[in-house]
């Protein structure tokens, strides 16, 4: 094995919790991006709808999966089941001195009847709209129950990988 001060550096390991599966894929970093590693660990039916059992087989399959496949590193990156998601799209009214994040975080919250600090939200500003003469940024929202992510940063950290998107 050689060391070089310009060896190719890699990306975070890219996870995705699918509903039936979980597939992990890491790539090199640079222009042209190369394949690193790539895995996928199929979620037996058994265990696929009952959130705590999912979750200890995740737990421990994941270790090798990523052992076996040869990833580099222990930084990576996930993405939770869609089913633990709420994907929709939100108008702001810009106003100064308030954040767009939390104008949004705060009319999800009212909009799902829940505690602000119950949820992880995340936006992403897709464009300006006009309606009764305002202007407003329209933004397509994500939002995660906080209990289910920390779930993912415990399951992550028990394995000693590093949660970095």
């Amino acid at each position: 094995m050689g060391f070089s001060v310009f060896s190719n550096q890699v990306s975070p390991i890219a996870i995705d919790f699918g509903s039936s599966s979980v597939k992990a894929l890491q790539v090199t970093t640079g222009s042209t991006p190369a394949l690193v590693a790539a895995a996928e660990l199929p979620i037996p039916d058994t265990v696929r709808l009952q959130s705590e059992q999912r979750n200890a087989f995740l737990a421990e399959a994941l270790p090798e999966l990523i052992a076996n496949a040869q990833f580099k590193g222990r930084r990576v990156v996930c993405s939770p089941p869609s089913g633990q998601m709420l994907v929709q799209p939100l108008q702001v009214v810009p106003t100064p001195g308030l954040d767009d994040n939390e104008q949004i975080a705060a009319m999800l919250q009212v909009q799902l009847n829940c505690s602000p600090s119950s949820l992880v939200v995340r936006s992403e500003h897709v464009g300006q709209t006009s309606r009764d003469g305002q202007v407003r940024q329209e933004n397509i929202c994500f939002a995660v129950s906080r209990d289910e992510i920390m779930r993912y940063v415990e399951m992550f950290k028990k394995n000693k990988l590093s949660l970095v998107g």
